[in-house]
């Protein structure tokens, strides 16, 4: 939680400056003024850098993150040490009118002696700061040389052309499987986007492929292409993939300009009825990308774009007017025949684990990813009540610690977050368990800890409730209840979520569970002593 801690330290160094401290001399206020300058630098720089650096300064996370609590801890002890002493001082007006010379040449020693401590102490973690933004402005130098190099090569490995073999099971979605069929066939002839939408592990790329392998969409298409795109995503191998599910490529085109594939793959599908599948769609710049605007030809053969993501923003960014299907969670009659068919393929639970498998599938909450990794865990367990209930007592550590597919999905949405967000959402695990959070406090909560960013001409309270948009835009956080005027009046998160959140923030050192009580640490030294 850098971020957070750069944030709260500049609206400490903002505030001692731009209020008339007398506790402060002109060598005080320098050094503030130059650790707020170096402190800007790197709260800049974690907003503006690229994925690239981002993932280099990881190493240096916790190291920004410890200084900003140090010398935030030094400011505030000093300035509370000395409203104390200035209050002492006037204690006894008499005695201090009989003592006036002794007591001002011992005052103005204590005094002097705090200032003096003060300033070593403050000094040591300014250059602490300075060394840390030295190496992350090398970081940056040679990111950016990375960037451009990795520019000039085009070569990326994370999207892929395979849609999945269809292999995997659909339960509980068969009404969704049909509405989308519907959208695909039926409709207007001009070019439409189906964007199916919902948290990571809803099931939108598992019914993607089920959409796509199809027996009626195949034959229904003249041609159909599918491209995995990801975060990080090349425009060239883009069109690649797709020109290579629908022809043969020659090695002639890994060669070719994108203007030159783009206009390949338009001559291709111009005047047939296509379905392209664009799966994982993280940016909205993927769309604001000219030449993939341009390579989908709408000739009125009631083509259709299907893609899917977490966003809900990134459909509209497609097109004007998408066709929108939000992944829904599953009851508890499809949970439990998802859960059973994972654990016990064609066979039968067994009466005496009936019982506890409930419970278990219950704390699922309906998420078909969750069940899906909790039924391959407990498929390789003995079949005895025994394993079975340990593993019910140690779920939430299991679910997020020992699957690993499960914890790089959940993982992902939340790396992939704005630094600005981070805070924000981790802070969101203090609350208990299906809890129903009143959205005013949550926002008065944001802006008490320093998460919120000051914008010119704008309330805190209006910048917090656009933070809390974004997490429900991104299928993080879940609408509870709205207002007869349709505002958000309480919000929630899922269950299984908040077990990632408690797990990265004791990892992040932001708060940490005792004897399953939450207790939420004061930032800076006690948060160092304690976690």
């Amino acid at each position: 939680m850098a971020y957070a801690a750069l944030l709260s330290l500049t609206h400490v160094l903002e505030q001692t400056l731009n209020c008339d401290y007398q506790y402060l001399i002109l060598g005080e206020k320098q050094q503030i003024a130059s650790l707020l300058e170096k402190v800007s630098f790197l709260q800049d720089f974690l907003d503006n850098s690229s994925q690239n650096s981002i993932k280099r300064v990881e190493c240096l996370e916790s190291q920004i993150r410890d200084a900003a609590y140090k010398a935030e801890d030094i400011i505030e002890s000093h300035m509370t040490d000395q409203v104390h002493k200035e209050s002492a001082s006037h204690r006894d007006d008499r005695i201090r009118h009989i003592l006036t010379k002794p007591f001002t040449w011992t005052r103005r020693a204590i005094v002097r002696s705090g200032f003096t401590t003060f300033f070593h102490k403050l000094e040591k973690v300014i250059k602490e700061i300075d060394s840390i933004k030295k190496r992350v402005e090398k970081i940056e130098d040679e990111s950016d040389f990375q960037d451009q190099q990795q520019q000039r090569s085009m070569i990326h490995v994370e999207s892929s052309r395979i849609a999945p073999g269809g292999k995997s099971t659909v339960v509980g979605f068969d009404d969704d499987l049909l509405e989308i069929k519907t959208r695909l066939i039926g409709g207007s002839s001009d070019l439409q986007t189906v964007a199916l939408v919902g948290m990571g592990g809803s099931g939108k790329t598992t019914i993607a492929e089920k959409v796509y392998d199809d027996a009626f969409i195949e034959h229904y298409f003249d041609t159909r292409a599918w491209v995995t795109v990801s975060q990080n995503y090349n425009v060239q191998k883009i069109l690649l993939d797709l020109l290579d599910c629908i022809k043969e490529l020659s090695n002639e085109m890994h060669n070719e300009s994108i203007e030159k594939l783009g206009e390949l793959l338009y001559r291709t599908l111009i005047g047939k009825r296509y379905l392209i599948v664009i799966d994982d769609v993280w940016d909205t710049k993927f769309w604001d990308d000219a030449s993939l605007k341009i390579v989908f030809p709408n000739d009125k053969k009631g083509s259709r774009i299907m893609l899917t993501t977490r966003e809900e923003k990134l459909a509209f960014c497609a097109n004007s007017c998408p066709s929108l299907h939000r992944m829904h969670f599953l009851d508890e009659e499809d949970s439990w025949k998802l859960f059973c068919e994972k654990v016990f393929g064609e066979n039968c639970c067994p009466p005496e684990l009936v019982e506890i498998g409930t419970k278990i599938v219950q704390h699922c909450k309906g998420l078909p990813l969750a069940i899906v990794v909790i039924g391959g865990s407990l498929s390789k367990l003995p079949r005895i009540q025994y394993d079975w209930r340990n593993f019910a007592e140690n779920l939430s550590s299991i679910v997020t610690s020992n699957d690993e597919r499960y914890s790089k999905i959940m993982s992902l949405s939340y790396n992939n977050l704005p630094h600005h967000l981070k805070g924000c959402f981790l802070y969101m695990g203090v609350f208990p368990e299906d809890f129903n959070i009143r959205v005013s406090t949550l926002v008065n909560l944001w802006i008490a800890e320093g998460f919120i960013k000051l914008v010119k001409f704008r309330r805190l309270e209006d910048v917090a409730e656009e933070y809390l948009l974004d997490l429900i835009e991104r299928n993080l956080v879940i609408i509870s209840e709205k207002s007869s005027i349709g505002k958000i009046k309480t919000c929630k998160i899922h269950d299984l979520l908040r077990d990632l959140l408690l797990s990265e923030a004791e990892k992040e050192r932001f708060y940490h569970v005792t004897n399953s009580i939450l207790d939420c640490l004061p930032r800076g030294t006690s948060l160092l002593k304690y976690s």
